[in-house]
């Protein structure tokens, strides 16, 4: 539970800060650990293939970018 409610204050504070936090906003570690397990997990399933880890990366944040 303790993630979940850091989570939901980041959320918030990236409202406050949408382009740079300038250091200003704590990111959970809860966060980085899932990004961290996603790659690794698109690495393995892909045959250790770093471009195609690459491009699911680069379309993943346009995706981002738009929403």
């Amino acid at each position: 539970m303790d993630n979940l409610i850091q989570i939901q204050e980041f959320i918030k504070e990236v409202a406050e800060y949408p382009l740079h936090s300038n250091g200003r906003i704590d990111v959970p570690k809860i966060l980085a650990d899932i990004v961290e397990s996603t790659i690794g997990a698109i690495f393995v399933d892909c045959g250790s293939s770093i471009e195609t880890v690459w491009k699911v990366l680069i379309h993943f944040s346009l995706f981002l970018k738009k929403h």
